[in-house]
């Protein structure tokens, strides 16, 4: 498995949920179905929008 760097996530797995969330959904159903404020739904939302993905690769080195 890779290792996957999330910048710019403050709580990645939240953050993640949320998006998952948000489709087919409203903001305000997934602030309620989640138990949390409109602007923290809003706020993920930006964040993922901002998204930058980096794949980890390790080498060897000495």
């Amino acid at each position: 498995m890779p290792n996957v760097l999330y910048a710019g996530l403050r709580n990645p797995e939240r953050d993640l949920s949320i998006i998952n969330a948000l489709a087919g959904k409203s903001i305000s159903e997934v602030a309620e179905h989640l138990a949390l404020a409109p602007s923290t739904v809003r706020a993920a939302q930006r964040r993922m929008a901002d998204l930058a993905t980096f794949n980890l690769t390790l080498t060897g080195g000495g």
